[in-house]
């Protein structure tokens, strides 16, 4: 994707947002619900992305302007919220040939759902988190009126594995649904 404006719910401190390409991307939306992350995501991206604007909310409470995002960059995110309305939303935000990427963790016999790591504070994710069916993932995007374009699933060596798909509104004529 060569989007000019991109939105990326739950972004953190911005991991990955050195991939972008301020000369192709005018416009970069952080949402996260930690005001800390935001002050650090500012602070390594303020100068590189001069459209950076960062939004401190809720994804369930999160407006932005409809039909204003190209790319919406939604990974391991869905876990963690009602996916329906963020989907309605969704759907609202892009614009008429915008894209929404969504990265799902699968299910994994060879491992839990968050995975061992040294920052005990991560282990209090596991409660609040709900693994989303890709078929459920799909009939909800689906009555959001987004298509899915395509998917696969990436395995990590360590067993874990995640789903990635893409959608498109509904008007994104000529697009194949995968689904």
């Amino acid at each position: 994707y060569a989007p000019r404006s991109i939105a990326v719910p739950g972004c953190s401190a911005g991991n990955g947002f050195e991939h972008i390409d301020p000369e192709v991307t005018q416009k970069v939306i952080g949402i996260d619900i930690n005001p800390e992350y935001l002050d650090i995501l500012r602070v390594r991206f303020d100068k590189r992305l001069p459209g950076l604007q960062l939004v401190c909310s809720d994804l369930c409470e999160c407006e932005l302007e409809a039909g204003g995002i190209d790319l919406l960059f939604c990974a391991l995110v869905l876990e963690y919220l009602d996916p329906a309305p963020f989907l309605a939303a969704a759907s609202r935000w892009l614009s008429q040939e915008g894209a929404l990427v969504v990265i799902l963790q699968l299910p994994s016999q060879k491992s839990g759902k968050v995975s061992e790591t040294p920052y005990k504070s991560l282990k209090r994710l596991e409660p609040v988190m709900d693994l989303l069916d890709p078929r459920r993932l799909r009939h909800l995007a689906k009555r959001s009126g987004l298509l899915e374009t395509r998917s696969r699933t990436e395995t990590l060596s360590s067993g874990k594995a995640f789903f990635v798909s893409h959608y498109c509104r509904r008007a994104c004529d000529g697009q194949k649904s995968a689904a």
